[in-house]
């Protein structure tokens, strides 16, 4: 039987939309052997796991993922095998919870202003972890039947060319690695294939550990091109499903993204605790 380990996996305490003992039962019944829930600027998707974890037996990464900003460019920043108690991370994590609830006010405020129907209290009721974020506010409009899709919320309603769109507040590349390497972690630059060549090239001049090679979003010949850079950088290359739930198609989907064990024994040997 083939091994897998995914090291890219979202629950409901971020953006996903399964709990964290249906993301653990989803990923037994595809045969994973390694799991990392990685999600959004919160470890409570982790630290809940391994209460539950003793009726699957999964092997557990610690995962997150941090958002980060180069000029006008989202960077994702995935931290692995660091301390879950670190205290900069934790009062990160908490000051982000703050200002994405704000963030959402300020968007459900606008929408309100264009004539949207909608109150923060129907996006809380979509929430059901630690971090409020515009795919929670997608979810309240399809209930609604405001939108028809999260395609749709997004292109009419949430997109960065919105008239409802607020920025987040985003921290560097460099401070989101530093962050990971504090807390005694390895850092890894998520889903990069979307970066031209000078971009990718300037963003991991940072320290990262390893780059993501194997994800949904990148074609065969990216796959191929981000491995060779990471071959050339003398650093491994991790890979996951990028696992959200839902219908949405660039999502990934458990059991068809990951690393095999030589490839994760890479990953793995990079752990500093």
């Amino acid at each position: 039987m083939a091994f897998k380990a995914d090291l890219h996996t979202h629950t409901t305490h971020s953006d996903g939309w399964l709990t964290v003992e249906s993301l653990l039962r989803r990923a037994v019944l595809q045969q994973i052997d390694v799991l990392s829930i990685t999600d959004h600027d919160t470890v409570s998707g982790f630290v809940e796991a391994e209460m539950v974890n003793t009726k699957y037996g999964l092997k557990l990464v610690p995962g997150i993922e941090l958002s980060a900003q180069y000029n006008d460019y989202e960077v994702h920043v995935l931290g692995y095998y660091f301390d879950t108690k670190n205290e900069q991370i934790n009062e990160y994590t908490e000051t982000l919870k703050i200002d994405r609830l704000q963030r959402c006010n300020r968007i459900v405020d606008k929408l309100r202003d264009e004539g949207v129907d909608i109150s923060v209290e129907e996006v809380m009721d979509e929430c059901k972890g630690d971090i409020i974020g515009r795919p929670h506010i997608a979810k309240a409009l399809i209930k609604k039947k405001i939108a028809k899709n999260f395609s749709h919320a997004f292109r009419s309603f949430l997109g960065n060319n919105a008239a409802s769109y607020e920025k987040k507040y985003f921290i560097s590349p460099a401070d989101a690695v530093q962050m990971i390497h504090n807390a005694g972690g390895i850092a890894v630059l998520a889903h990069p294939g979307h970066f031209d060549d000078d971009t990718l090239s300037i963003i991991l001049q940072e320290k990262f550990d390893a780059i993501e090679a194997i994800h949904p979003s990148h074609s065969t010949p990216q796959q191929q091109k981000l491995i060779e850079i990471s071959k050339k950088m003398g650093i491994p290359y991790s890979g996951g499903s990028d696992f959200h739930g839902g219908n949405a198609t660039d999502r990934g989907y458990i059991g068809l993204y990951f690393l095999d064990k030589k490839e994760f024994t890479a990953i793995e040997s990079l752990k500093k605790m």
